[in-house]
């Protein structure tokens, strides 16, 4: 994993109470606080697990999360079905690419039923082979109860990492590692422009290629700079976590996490941090649809809005002008409504 672009630590606590989270923390930066993880981090090891929800159905991804399968085009990515316990042997004995349990519904074990408005995708994805496994686990003490939407395990070993990305439903997550280390980089939303996601209005993706994963690869030494010029001026946060310490980081904070040892086991807890309404969304398409006006009238542009070609490619200038240098770091709806509507 490149350390290239660390501009500082995450910072850590000893403990953290709900208000000073808060205060300091929720929707503002990560914070990893230790001692976490209660019951789950006494018993969660291979043999526990073996025994307990062994018989769990997985569904996990060769060929994607490895460190070479990018250079490889995911010439072999593929669907595999194993049982949690068959999973756990393949890893301890070293396979090259047993798959990783990450980013797969079938690693919910712990939904939130209480919560109507949770209950679709993977909100109501719970496995329930893994569904005893709630009994042993805790939600962070700084996290409210109410906010949970699910939580999920993500298991692997040395050979997989997640890519930079950032999550789609602007959810933040709290990740609880369990066994292992795991080394992490955190860039903010402001660094986003920096870090080559793929638009969302491409006209035919290659497989695998999202919006929210990024081109670049941070496994790389040296992630290729004559491509990626725009990369190091990208600044984030880094930290490595062990067993014990619970990992926040807010909505839409893009990161990059590897695994670094052979049995590398925490829990991914997913919650709801931006409350939506419709009166947002519309305020929000008023904005947008407002610049997009401005710009497909200025003939500089030379946008063809004749075809679905052309309307695609205005589309991608309008996503390109949310990550100008003026407006990259904003943060607020009162700065993003006036300075497009009084601009």
């Amino acid at each position: 994993m490149s350390s290239n672009f660390v501009a500082g630590a995450v910072e850590r606590r000893r403990e953290l109470s709900r208000e000073a989270f808060v205060l300091e923390f929720e929707r503002q930066k990560p914070v990893v606080v230790e001692g976490g993880g209660g019951a789950a981090l006494a018993r969660w090891d291979a043999e526990y697990l073996s025994a307990t929800v062994g018989g769990a159905e997985l569904e996990l991804l060769e060929g994607v999360y490895s460190a070479r399968a990018r250079g490889e085009g995911f010439a072999n990515a593929q669907k595999r079905m194993r049982t949690l316990a068959e999973y756990i042997r393949a890893l301890l004995r070293g396979e090259s690419d047993p798959g990783y349990l990450f980013n797969t519904e079938s690693g919910v074990l712990l939904t939130n039923p209480a919560a109507p408005e949770f209950q679709v995708g993977w909100g109501r994805a719970l496995n329930p082979g893994l569904a005893p496994l709630a009994a042993d686990f805790e939600l962070p003490g700084f996290l409210r109860p109410e906010s949970l939407i699910y939580a999920a395990l993500i298991l692997g070993g040395p050979a997989q990492a997640s890519p930079l990305h950032y999550d789609l439903g602007g959810e933040a997550k709290a990740l609880v590692q369990l066994r292992g280390k795991k080394r992490v980089l955190l860039f903010p939303p402001s660094e986003a422009a920096f870090l080559s996601f793929p638009s969302w209005f491409e006209e035919a993706p290659a497989a695998f290629r999202v919006p929210h994963a990024s081109e670049v690869d941070l496994d790389r030494p040296e992630p290729e700079p004559e491509r990626f010029p725009e990369l190091a001026r990208a600044e984030c946060l880094g930290t490595e976590l062990g067993p014990g310490d619970v990992l926040y980081w807010p909505s839409f904070w893009a990161h990059h996490i590897r695994n670094q040892d052979a049995f590398t086991l925490a829990v991914s807890v997913t919650v709801e941090e931006l409350h939506t309404n419709a009166m947002q969304l519309r305020e929000t398409l008023g904005i947008l649809s407002r610049l997009f006006l401005r710009m497909a009238g200025d003939p500089r542009r030379g946008f063809d809005l004749t075809s679905r070609a052309g309307v695609l490619a205005a589309l991608r200038a309008l996503e390109s002008e949310l990550f100008s240098e003026e407006n990259r770091k904003r943060s607020s709806m009162w700065s993003w409504h006036n300075s497009i509507w009084h601009g």
